[in-house]
């Protein structure tokens, strides 16, 4: 069951002070932008941030994820995105889905090894996709990219971070063949979509 709906995240602290998440910046760009934004909980989210986690972190992890999406939004008309924090199959995880654009390649094959940004042509640095690296390294989570780029059906990206202490990193892609092609490293597991 959906616990909240909000495009706000209040919750208390491990310590049961009542806090809000702070993603301003970002929920004001994506209103600036027009982006139909929400945000669902499907626990509370003092059980959906893993222990081990801090809550700087958490929070650096969840604002970077949240600024990609608004950037893979940002040339498409009735863009969305959605976040998803909960507890599923017993493993703390956030999903973020949006109907931008999707990865690039190159992005893909670099992510982890080399800056490398979705929006150079806006300023971007790739800081942001290198900080999501090293926080997943970190806290060993799995980072899974499930995409649909196939121009029969609507777009769509969800990043998900699972905190299940396996480190993986996985894209689920409709795009299977030429990612497998194009990617050649043994610590990406590359699945097809069918």
């Amino acid at each position: 069951d959906i616990l909240s709906y909000t495009e706000n995240i209040y919750y208390k602290d491990k310590e049961k002070n009542f806090k809000i998440l702070n993603l301003d910046t970002e929920v004001i760009e994506a209103i600036k932008q027009n982006i139909s934004y929400q945000v669902m909980l499907f626990d509370d989210l003092t059980s959906t941030i893993p222990t081990k986690i801090t809550e700087k972190d958490f929070t650096h992890m969840l604002s970077d994820l949240l600024a990609n999406s608004l950037n893979a939004c940002k040339d498409n008309d009735s863009s969305f995105i959605q976040i998803y924090l909960g507890i599923i199959d017993g493993i703390s995880t956030i999903k973020i889905y949006n109907n931008g654009n999707a990865f690039s390649l190159d992005t893909l094959k670099n992510l982890g090894l080399a800056r490398h940004t979705t929006h150079a042509s806006t300023g971007g640095s790739g800081i942001g996709l290198m900080d999501i690296w090293t926080l997943k390294e970190k806290y060993k989570a799995t980072l899974l990219i499930d995409e649909i780029t196939d121009e029969s059906s609507p777009t769509y990206t969800c990043i998900n971070i699972l905190f299940n202490h396996k480190n993986h990193f996985i894209v689920q892609s409709d795009r299977y063949k030429e990612l497998s092609n194009y990617i050649n490293r043994p610590d990406i597991m590359i699945l097809s979509k069918d």
